[in-house]
């Protein structure tokens, strides 16, 4: 195994081999993590065989390279993330966690006519009952500067070499392992090198090469502020991006990586969130469109399903659940940068309609039963109407009037209005019930 500096060399001068024909400037030597929130669905047969493949493209060189080192890290990194998810966050919710290597793969930029290249490392982190989760591509020692990366990050474009040895979307390579993107990517850089403002300004905005100097207040107030809570590290955030300056910079990487791993795994709950969120709000809208495009109901079921799946969409965010006031310091102020808190308010809304839909659907179901339960009083009325109606025939025919049948007929004709008027108040009570399921919340939160 080779120590750090050959390391680091060899990976210099093979980044400068392959992108000889391009001068790129920035940090040298960036550990970068690109994120994507996304969901999961139940995973074929098929696809558990694409992923064992891409697990043997760890041992194998018939793609490309691969190091010794490079094979032992990722499952280094999983293992750190494990362990302080468990040890800094209370309650079982957050542990039920499942982190899978996926390999090693050949990252991919084209910039410009040169593709550029370097190797990552693709994990997926999935919660096994919300079934949401992030895929993260590891780039350590990245020569490539962070702000490139960054910028094909948010526009879509990453490559990586797939199976066949062909470029392939990253995106579109997360997709055929029946893994969804939900939401927008993120990016954490942890930067071991000495950078500009300029630099890191680029970084947080994800921009590579911006029509000129960014010099907007917003991204100037995002520079100065450090939500460090310690000394190890400056760290600037914006919307997409985490920024990390490291203040040693001369560790070897699996203490890097050591490091690293108590700053994600609160980020990778953050996503979890954002993927839980998203993914919610997406069904409540298509199960709306379809009642109203194709007047298709949807079940009582279906809809309380989607109820606990709501509810569950909230818990992955719960600073209290932090052990130590300063991961729980850290962890608001990049949720609100990221913009968790939009992502709440977006959720608040999206269960208001859910509940009007399951509230809808309750009243009609309530209407069902109405009208069942009305057809059966009309038969009960009709059948004890019946002898009063038989008695006021027989005197009519009959000429005769009796005290008796005068008072039972009288009697069931009460009988009948009283069970009525029992009906009518009892229906008016059901309708404002009705309401106030419907709207009563709403005008609380108002």
């Amino acid at each position: 195994m080779t120590n750090d500096a050959e390391f680091i060399k060899m990976r210099e001068n093979e980044w400068k081999e392959n992108n000889k024909e391009v001068a790129l400037y920035g940090s040298r030597f960036s550990d970068v993590h690109l994120l994507y929130p996304c969901s999961f669905s139940e995973l074929s047969e098929e696809v558990k065989v694409q992923i064992g493949d891409s697990e043997k493209l760890k041992s194998s060189e018939e793609i490309f390279h691969v190091t010794e080192k490079e094979e032992d890290i990722c499952d280094f990194f999983l293992d750190k993330m494990k362990e302080y998810n468990n040890s800094e966050l209370i309650g079982e919710f957050t542990r039920n966690i499942v982190r899978k290597n996926l390999g090693i793969h050949e990252i991919v930029i084209q910039y410009g006519n040169v593709k550029l290249k370097e190797r990552g490392i693709i994990y997926y982190s999935r919660h096994i009952s919300a079934n949401v989760g992030m895929v993260s591509v590891v780039l350590p020692f990245t020569s490539i500067p962070a702000s490139l990366l960054l910028t094909a990050l948010c526009a879509g474009v990453l490559m990586v070499v797939d199976a066949n040895g062909k470029d392939c979307f990253l995106q579109e390579w997360i997709n055929k392992k029946q893994i969804s993107i939900q939401g927008s990517p993120k990016a954490v850089v942890f930067e071991n090198d000495d950078v500009s403002k300029e630099e890191i300004i680029k970084c947080l905005a994800c921009e590579y090469e911006p029509m000129s100097e960014i010099n907007g207040k917003t991204f100037c107030e995002w520079y100065e502020e450090n939500f460090a809570q310690y000394s190890l590290a400056k760290v600037h955030a914006s919307d997409s991006c985490l920024y990390y300056e490291i203040a040693e910079k001369e560790k070897p990487l699996k203490e890097r990586l050591n490091q690293q791993a108590v700053e994600m795994f609160f980020v990778e709950l953050l996503l979890m969130q954002e993927a839980a969120i998203n993914l919610v709000c997406n069904k409540v809208y298509a199960h709306l469109n379809e009642e109203t495009e194709n007047k298709k109901k949807n079940s009582q079921e279906t809809l309380f399903e989607l109820s606990k799946e709501a509810a569950n969409a909230v818990l992955f965010v719960n600073y209290k659940n932090l052990r130590y006031p300063t991961v729980r310091i850290s962890a608001r102020k990049i949720a609100q940068r990221f913009g968790i808190d939009e992502d709440m308010e977006k959720y608040y809304k999206c269960r208001e309609v859910l509940e009007q839909m399951i509230g809808i659907k309750a009243s009609e179901n309530d209407s069902i039963d109405n009208r069942l339960m009305n057809m059966l009083l009309l038969i009960l009325t009709m059948l004890q109407v019946l002898p009063t109606l038989s008695q006021v025939v027989y005197m009519l025919l009959t000429k005769s009037v009796q005290l008796t049948m005068c008072v039972s007929v009288l009697f069931g004709t009460m009988g009948c209005v009283i069970l009525y008027i029992i009906y009518r108040l009892c229906y008016y009570a059901k309708i404002r019930k009705n309401e106030e399921r419907l709207f009563g919340k709403r005008r609380k939160r108002k």
